[in-house]
């Protein structure tokens, strides 16, 4: 059994690529059984595909026991050579209610900031074959969408890196059974044993259960996520190629008479990922239903429904968009086709104004104010302020371009916020400035302070100060 699990475990990690050997890799140990065996097996890797350990651990303060684990665990890295990161969750912390929830995020939390800590791009977990199954059922029970039926993944994003799961293939069995054989020491929770736990209930009572009809069916439920999962990645590659026909701008805006046009099941399965891509994650099977049922009446032309995560959905006749709820979007503005009149101020929303001045503002006071000095070619003016639109490039040093809507994605401008972007345009229909994020590189003649015209863009905040 040692000897199958450790060629397994070998094989698994060649196989997925987690990580490359030598590299920082964070290991996520509770001493439970599931991550002192994780533990070991990474330790036990030939010495040319051992990542650098480091071993980061959580003390929830939950029980006594905590204190004892967590001094155990420093003497087994202090014996082993692993550097080792603790952290406390205070109990003063912890809610009254949703506790495994909150502990969740607060360990999370912890991760991200250790990966940027010591430079490590890979957190693991030992979540192993019955989690998998447990969340498949517990999920099936539940009701959930089809999309979130593909349970744990075994690499995700997180971060900055990724969050793995190594031991998906093995079972609870199967892992108890190599540290037995290999002495190992771990503590069991007693609250894993609760059954006013939901997750403890399909653990003890459910799934035994369901075991007594099949042996085979934790197996069997892993195969499902799998094979679930392989037919989603399918779904999404067909539904970004229907993007490139049925939307507009970062998926944002959806096309509903084409949409319309496809066959019944195609209209469901892109609308849920239509909806995801806008972060629509928790949404209810009887809403999703309404809104598809919404989305296809000619008869209710306009409509407005609230979304969770404080989402709006606009229907707008042939158009539906997704954005932040206009009471969360802090007074955006709809800008016009507003050619600039040099000294005048323009609103902006969010409590800004913009101008384009001919000389620097004389007083650089506490009002928030941002100013970029221009030389324009006379050929530029007027310049004219807008809001962002499809095909709208800036130019770089170098007369290389760059996609307006990429320069938005690497400053992480929320998808709602990208379609009202300010932006400044000179008279070719050139980006000038996309307010607040980046200017353009026009290169200069030889006598351009002779011929050119020195501006200044400006942009200032207006709360709690007085207009001129």
């Amino acid at each position: 059994m040692t000897e199958s699990l450790n060629h397994s475990f070998e094989r698994h990690l060649l196989g997925g690529r987690f990580f490359v050997s030598g590299e920082p890799v964070i290991v996520a140990v509770s001493t439970g059984v599931d991550s002192m065996t994780l533990l070991d097996l990474l330790e036990k890797l030939p010495a040319n595909k051992q990542p650098n350990i480091i071993v980061a651990h959580v003390n929830h303060e939950l029980r006594a026991q905590s204190e004892i684990e967590e001094k155990f665990l420093y003497q087994y890295c202090q014996n082993h050579h692993l550097e080792l990161h603790v952290t406390h969750w205070p109990v003063s912390d912890h809610p009254s209610n949703g506790i495994e929830e909150a502990g969740r995020h607060f360990r999370y939390q912890f991760f991200a900031r250790l990966m940027q800590q010591t430079g490590a791009r890979v957190v693991m977990t030992a979540h192993h074959g019955d989690d998998q199954a447990e969340t498949v059922l517990m999920k099936l029970v539940r009701g959930d969408v089809l999309t979130s039926l593909r349970g744990i993944s075994a690499k995700r994003p997180f971060a900055q890196g990724s969050l793995v799961r190594p031991l998906l293939p093995f079972t609870k069995e199967e892992l108890r059974s190599y540290a037995a054989s290999q002495h190992l020491q771990w503590f069991d929770d007693a609250t894993n044993d609760s059954l006013s736990v939901s997750r403890n209930r399909y653990r003890h009572r459910y799934l035994p259960a369901l075991a007594n009809e099949n042996r085979q069916v934790k197996k069997h439920l892993d195969q499902f996520a799998t094979d679930l999962g392989d037919l989603l990645d399918l779904s999404n590659d067909y539904c970004r190629q229907l993007a490139a026909k049925l939307t507009s701008g970062q998926y944002e805006t959806l096309a509903l008479r084409e949409w319309q046009s496809l066959p019944a099941y195609s209209q469901r399965v892109f609308l849920r990922w239509w909806l995801q891509q806008a972060g629509v994650t928790e949404l209810k099977r009887r809403e999703f239903q309404q809104i598809s049922v919404l989305l296809t009446n000619a008869a209710h032309p306009q409509a407005r429904v609230s979304l969770p995560g404080k989402l709006v959905l606009i229907k707008n006749y042939q158009q539906a968009y997704i954005q932040k709820d206009e009471q969360n979007q802090n007074n955006l503005v709809q800008l016009s086709q507003n050619v600039v009149e040099l000294g005048a101020w323009y609103p902006l929303g969010q409590d800004q104004e913009l101008a384009v001045l001919k000389t620097a503002p004389g007083k650089l006071d506490d009002s928030g104010i941002e100013i970029h000095r221009m030389w324009l070619a006379p050929d530029q003016l007027p310049l004219t302020l807008r809001h962002v639109a499809d095909g709208d490039h800036l130019l770089l040093r170098g007369g290389h371009w760059q996609r307006a809507s990429r320069v938005m994605i690497d400053a992480h401008v929320p998808k709602w916020r990208r379609r009202r972007q300010p932006v400044l345009v000179d008279a070719h229909g050139v980006v000038v400035w996309l307010v607040g994020l980046k200017l353009s590189w026009f290169e200069r003649i030889a006598n351009y302070q002779n011929v050119w015209q020195e501006l200044f863009l400006c942009r200032r905040s207006t709360k709690g100060e007085p207009h001129e």
